[in-house]
């Protein structure tokens, strides 16, 4: 508990919540021209007003009519209380504002690795890469979700991986963990952040 609690992670926590835009088809059934503007419309969540600082909320292509919220780059979280109890409040107020998760959701996990060598990452990867089969049982991945977070077809060297791999290596000097499916559970995200966290630091399933 004491080395994961020294490592900075990001989670992305994929929503989404009631279509309440205009009809925008005719009676046809197809796409209604006036109304075109109004269904690339985002949902109009305002977190800041129910006292949620230091996150932001972004447009996801995969989502129907949903947000993608993360916490902002000086928002550092560690797991620890502090950063535990800001996703805890988030998840509440997003239930609040009627949001909810469903099998077009994800949840992203980015785990710190600026202070690890590449030969370090490396050897993460080909963990992963070794047990993925056992992995992706345990964490039940939903079926259309693996094109988002397909397994690797080879032995896995991070820094020229797909970003819609089941583990990938950011640009941010991060290990992204793209594995698991979306939940507005906190315990849930809680575990999930946990063994992302344990998988870096100590190199074990």
């Amino acid at each position: 508990m004491e080395k994961i609690s020294k490592i900075r992670f990001s989670p992305e926590i994929e929503v989404e919540f009631p279509d309440t835009r205009s009809d925008y088809r005719d009676n046809d059934g197809d796409e209604d021209e006036d109304y075109s503007d109004d269904y690339d419309e985002l949902p109009n969540i305002n977190i800041k007003n129910e006292g949620i600082h230091g996150w932001d909320k972004k447009e996801d292509c995969s989502l129907d009519y949903g947000l993608e919220f993360c916490p902002e780059e000086d928002n550092k979280l560690y797991f620890n209380r502090n950063g535990l109890k800001q996703i805890d409040k988030l998840v509440k107020i997003i239930k609040k504002k009627k949001g909810f998760a469903n099998s077009n959701c994800g949840l992203h996990i980015h785990v710190d690795t600026s202070k690890l060598s590449k030969e370090k990452i490396e050897k993460l990867g080909k963990l992963f890469y070794e047990n993925q089969d056992y992995i992706y049982n345990k964490w039940k991945i939903k079926q259309n979700r693996l094109g988002f977070c397909s397994k690797l077809n080879s032995e896995y060297i991070p820094y020229g991986s797909s970003k819609d791999h089941g583990i990938t290596l950011s640009t941010f000097k991060t290990l992204e963990f793209r594995i698991f499916n979306g939940s507005l559970d906190y315990k849930y995200i809680k575990t999930c952040i946990k063994w992302a966290l344990e998988f870096v630091c100590n190199e074990r399933i």
